[in-house]
């Protein structure tokens, strides 16, 4: 049965093995203490930006595989990009109304 939409169901499935292979090897080889929670929601971050890529782009196999070992590999380094970011322009914000009011 078809909707009208062409879905490529092997690229799909290849895109998530590889970023869910990636993402257990980064699991095992850290050392120190492990962030369950946070490695589970950044797989699964993971996993949706590069189903969404590979759909959007509509990958054939083999091209399916690179984005999902470069997203899988970069996962928790963009979201550490985007909380220095997030917290450096909070903390100048607050510096801002800070200095900005009036003393009493």
């Amino acid at each position: 049965m078809s909707l009208g939409h062409h879905f490529p169901a092997g690229p799909f499935v290849g895109c998530i093995l590889a970023v869910i292979i990636t993402r257990c090897i980064i699991v095992l080889n850290t050392e120190g203490r492990r962030q369950v929670f946070l490695d589970i929601f950044v797989s699964a971050l993971s996993v949706l930006l590069t189903a969404i890529w590979v759909q959007s782009h509509d990958l054939d196999l083999l091209a399916a595989g690179a984005p999902g070992v470069s997203i899988a590999s970069l996962g928790i380094g963009v979201i550490s990009i985007a909380k220095s970011a997030f917290a450096g322009r909070f903390k100048a914000a607050v510096d801002a109304f800070i200095s900005g009011a009036p003393s009493p």
